[in-house]
């Protein structure tokens, strides 16, 4: 069962999530065919589109590290959480 199978329609944008995902466990196959990893991804729409969902499932099949950030501190707290997150992820 892939991760994807929680969520319901959205087909179109699952397969592009799925073959992303492919691009990241097979690289060298992908590098041979000249194709290149894209530098981001960006979901957009309303909220309670199934954005979120979306992500984590995208996470969980590709097997990649995550940090989750919150804004529950003041400004110069959270600019020093984010450069630390930074850190942490390099």
């Amino acid at each position: 069962m892939s991760s994807f199978d929680k969520i319901i329609g959205y087909e179109t944008v699952k397969q592009e999530l799925k073959q992303i995902s492919d691009m990241i466990h097979n690289k060298e196959r992908y590098e041979k065919m000249g194709a290149k990893l894209p530098q981001g991804i960006l979901l957009s729409g309303i909220p309670g589109l199934g954005k979120s969902l979306m992500a984590r499932c995208f996470i969980e099949d590709c097997n990649l590290n995550t940090y989750i950030l919150r804004k529950n501190q003041g400004s110069d707290n959270f600019v020093n959480t984010i450069t630390e997150t930074f850190r942490l992820a390099k």
